[in-house]
């Protein structure tokens, strides 16, 4: 996502998460794309002038060559009524049967019958998560819908064929899947052409698409192909469609094709897509036609707004390539664009040098209006969207934090395509690990999160080493596990759960990966694994025996123990003493260590002595407790569990560490300033009387 959920930085310090083999390519994505891995440099600019009103069309756009299977394929013209919130469309797919089965049916999705009504699979999870966003909320003029006119393949008409299914919860009035069945099978190999005419009702803006007044953002906003799946796949058994519903917190899954779609809007309208822009035509009655083409993705979007302004810059990245930056941006924006420029930039620098050069020509950023803030946190096949209020002086860095994430996410899930609907883990956990990781490795300075519209809150440095956990993803990690880590967008008991567990935690594990194998070893890690991973299908499964190859048993087994399974790791230090006998001539000190949590893992323990020395003691873990005696000059005066902070996963930080005896200090300074901060206030309410 995501982010449609993104990380929100806490007035004191705790971030909460909110709204937070089959193919073949190269073992080396940065050799196909002639690129080379050097690290750019990124340097602030000024702010850019607007461009005109239209953006020039397209001098061309050479497709290069295959880099996916492109297993289906879209021709799709479609037409926006903003009066009627309406789409009247028509499609070609052109899709491949890879597997070794011939295909007796072809499985669609149609997602904006999520909003159609309050039956919709979409609807009753999201009242179970959350009563305040049920469809209560969801008034009749706020309803979307997708409705298939005809759907041809050769000479046969199926429409009267069609019929809706609902694979995960049976769900009889659900109607975001369709299935129709053939005349004739699709062998293997061979490559079918369907031709599907479709209306659509734009629904009002609340997940990832929809209209506020006249800003439209389209995502998932066409008849889909679902992904057929073979031995081979993400451990699939035997052949299979893959066309999960749409579900509240579920995102999406497709193949990868070549797009090439022609929109038509009033001519008022100014139109951010997926892609490049190969031509603007004038059409008939006021209407003007843009044009779009892209290969080797697996989504298609745009937004359509009458007031963009609209700024065009370019990325140079590590071995001499450059990327177009398109910004559509809402006029009260504009001094916010240079930041939201650079922030782009720093992000595709980073990935290029550190995972692989940025795939396509062209990053398109879209800033939605103060009325849409909805629309914001989103990530789509080379556009991204971020809401309102952006100005660097009013929660700069939360956007900054925004932009960065969605960027990434042009690599994690955009290019290394897992299901994001079965295993969001990976891409949104992923994703947060090194959107977090540039931040600090691109310089920026200290930011604040917005409170009520105030530069206020609490600064967050990106200028520590391993600021990650401590200071981002402590939230998530605090509260119990409910779920694995690798559930079903569905699978989790509430929104809580769903963002704690796929963002934070893996987070957390990620950078505890991080602290045992090293930083060398972690980016080699996800190195390889991204470019070995590039336009496929990567499983769970597939992403642990990749840690496993590069990180060794002893690291796979305690991401499993976290991941896969729903323990918590928690070790803490519970008894420091030292005595002195009379018959001793040093102290005999007793040290005592808990495992607190289900997660087994090694330990080492730091003792203090009182001369200033210390002693290190190590642990396996596995028993529930562990008693340390040992005989020195001096008395042990604290002890630490893990003092070089490796084990970031650890839920509770504070009980790591223990004293002999008792330090008032902090206690007494915090007690004096809430007495000072008492009487003051008491004092200015006495000069008001």
């Amino acid at each position: 996502m995501n982010a449609r959920a993104t990380l929100t930085r806490g007035l004191f310090g705790g971030l909460a998460l909110t709204m937070l083999a089959a193919l073949h390519v190269p073992r080396d994505i940065g050799a196909a794309t002639g690129l080379g891995t050097s690290v750019g440099s990124s340097r602030r600019s000024p702010p850019p002038s607007p461009a005109p009103a239209r953006e020039q069309p397209s001098a061309g756009h050479r497709i290069e060559t295959p880099l996916s299977d492109r297993v289906a394929n879209y021709t799709i013209d479609v037409r926006l009524d903003p009066e009627t919130a309406r789409l009247h469309g028509s499609e070609r797919i052109t899709w491949t049967n890879r597997s070794p089965d011939p295909v007796e049916e072809i499985r669609l999705h149609l997602y904006w019958n999520a909003f159609r009504d309050d039956q919709s699979t979409y609807f009753r999870d999201l009242g179970t998560y959350d009563q305040r966003s049920g469809p209560a909320r969801f008034g009749e003029d706020d309803r979307g819908s997708m409705d298939i006119l005809s759907i041809r393949f050769g000479e046969d008409d199926l429409g009267d064929l069609l019929e809706f299914v609902a694979p995960d919860d049976g769900n009889a009035h659900d109607r975001t899947v369709a299935r129709v069945p053939l005349p004739r099978p699709v062998l293997p190999g061979e490559t079918a052409a369907f031709d599907i005419r479709f209306e659509a009702r734009v629904p009002r803006l609340l997940d990832r698409a929809g209209r506020a007044e006249d800003f439209f953002v389209m995502g998932q906003w066409f008849p889909k192909i679902g992904v057929l799946e073979y031995p081979g796949i993400r451990g699939a058994a035997a052949t299979r469609w893959v066309c999960h519903q749409y579900h509240p917190f579920s995102e999406f899954y497709a193949d990868f094709g070549t797009y090439d779609v022609s929109i038509t809007v009033p001519e008022r309208f100014e139109i951010a897509a997926t892609g490049v822009r190969m031509d603007t035509s004038p059409a008939r009655n006021g209407q003007t036609t843009y044009r779009y083409r892209q290969a080797d993705v697996h989504d298609f979007t745009w937004v359509a707004w009458p007031d963009f302004l609209e700024i065009d810059d370019a990325c140079a990245l590590p071995g001499g390539r450059t990327v177009q930056i398109h910004l559509a941006l809402s006029p009260e924006q504009i001094d916010s664009a240079a930041y939201l420029l650079d922030a782009a930039k720093d992000a595709l620098r980073w990935l290029s040098s550190h995972l692989f050069p940025y795939p396509y020509p062209r990053l398109t950023i879209v800033a939605a209006p103060h009325n849409a803030k909805l629309g914001g946190g989103m990530e789509y096949a080379t556009l991204i969207l971020v809401g309102a209020d952006v100005h660097p002086r009013r929660g700069g860095a939360f956007m900054r934090s925004t932009v960065v994430h969605e960027t990434t996410h042009q690599y994690w899930q955009g290019v290394i395509a897992n299901n994001e609907a079965e295993d969001p883990w990976i891409d949104e956990g992923f994703t947060t690990w090194i959107a977090a990781r540039i931040e600090n490795d691109t310089g920026e300075k200290p930011g604040y999160a917005p409170f009520f519209r105030l530069p206020l809150g609490y600064p967050v440095s990106f200028s520590r080493p391993r600021i990650l956990p401590a200071d981002l993803f402590r939230a998530a990690i605090a509260t119990p596990v409910l779920s694995p880590m690798t559930a079903s967008s569905w699978e989790f008991l509430h929104a809580r759960d769903y963002f704690n567990s796929t963002y934070g935690r893996v987070g957390l594990v990620l950078e505890t990966v991080a602290g045992i194998i090293g930083e060398d070893g972690m980016m080699a890690f996800l190195r390889d694994t991204s470019r070995r991973w590039a336009f496929r299908h990567p499983s769970t499964a597939d992403i642990l025996e990749a840690l496993r190859a590069h990180a060794g048993p002893p690291v796979d087994d305690i991401v499993r123990q976290l991941v896969v399974d729903t323990r918590m790791l928690d070790y803490t230090v519970t008894r420091v003493q030292s005595a002195r006998e009379d018959e001793r001539d040093g102290y005999l000190n007793t040290v005592v260590v808990e495992r607190l949590g289900g997660a087994v893992y090694p330990v080492t323990l730091t003792i203090t002595l009182e001369d200033g020395s210390r002693r290190i003691e190590h642990w396996d873990g596995h028993a529930r407790w562990k008693r340390f005696v040992f005989e020195e000059e001096a008395p042990a005066v604290s002890a630490e569990v893990d003092a070089r902070g490796i084990l970031q996963v650890d839920s509770n930080l504070l009980n790591n560490g223990h004293a002999r005896e008792r330090d008032r200090t902090a206690s007494a300074r915090l007690t004096s300033l809430l007495v000072t901060l008492e009487q003051l206030a008491m004092s200015l309410f006495a000069c008001l009387l």
